[in-house]
């Protein structure tokens, strides 16, 4: 039973035979191309560099600069007051209320609106414009460390 296994049809080849004379196809150059380092014996080594250089120019170039450091998610103080009107607001609230799309980075409250109700929100991050209005309305503007992750 052993005996009568093959391989399966197509999954095997013979390796190119080159450079056994010019009547077989792939004679004279050996398929090498004509003269250069890497028509030599041993000739593709040490080229490597090259391939660096190669990788280096087929990147798209960007101009301008990128932080590595993510800014935070920018929340305005008056959309804060038209979905919270009172009581105490986290940033969970916020991205369950749609007013941000991630708290990973952290939240900063921004702007500078004219609150009516006393507000209690609770942020990574806040304006000046926004901590006072906050602080003028009899509200707090209650600083959250962020988790490093």
């Amino acid at each position: 039973m052993l005996h009568t296994l093959k391989p399966a049809p197509g999954s095997r080849h013979s390796s190119k035979r080159v450079g056994r004379g010019d009547s077989s196809g792939h004679g004279k150059t050996a398929t090498r191309g004509a003269k250069g380092q890497k028509a030599r014996t041993g000739g593709k080594r040490g080229l490597g560099q090259f391939a660096v250089r190669g990788m280096i120019l087929r990147v798209p170039k960007k101009r301008g600069f990128t932080s590595t450091h993510p800014a935070m998610t920018a929340v305005n103080l008056a959309r804060l007051a038209r979905v919270f009107p009172t009581g105490i607001v986290t940033p969970r609230q916020m991205v369950k209320a749609g007013l941000v799309d991630s708290i990973r980075y952290g939240v900063k409250v921004i702007g500078s609106a004219a609150l009516n109700q006393p507000l209690i929100v609770q942020a990574h991050g806040y304006s000046r414009t926004a901590k006072a209005a906050l602080v003028a309305s009899g509200g707090q503007a209650k600083v959250l460390q962020l988790r490093n992750s």
